[in-house]
């Protein structure tokens, strides 16, 4: 239970770091598709 626990706090963690940065970065990686 708790490395089940562990393994979804980091999953979460990485989840709220990573979507501001895929925000930040989506115009971007748009551009490149549309390029």
């Amino acid at each position: 239970m708790k490395e089940k626990y562990n393994w979804w706090d980091a999953c979460k963690s990485s989840f709220i770091i990573s979507t501001p940065i895929l925000i930040w970065k989506l115009p971007e990686i748009i551009a490149a598709i549309k390029a």
